[in-house]
């Protein structure tokens, strides 16, 4: 392989579902906030979910917190479902 083949081979993304866990930033991320998540969409807000057994108020609010900062995300719902 030719040095200019090798370069751009090596300075492509991945395409979407290629990306490495390191692209991603999920190395260090915690599979708990993702069960919090999965749970405060299924019910549709932060006081249902703590509601559910081994959490309260505060955790989910502070995993919600972690969330937005992990992703650069506000994940606020706007209009009606």
């Amino acid at each position: 392989m030719d040095s200019k083949r090798c370069f751009r081979a090596a300075t492509q993304k991945p395409p979407i579902g290629k990306r490495s866990v390191e692209s991603l930033g999920m190395r260090s991320f915690d599979l708990n906030l993702a069960r919090i998540f999965i749970l405060l969409y299924e019910t549709g807000s932060v006081t249902a979910t703590a509601d559910t057994p081994h959490l309260t108020q505060p955790t989910v609010s502070y995993s919600l917190a972690k969330l937005r900062r992990h992703f650069g995300d506000d994940f606020r719902r706007t209009g009606a479902d």
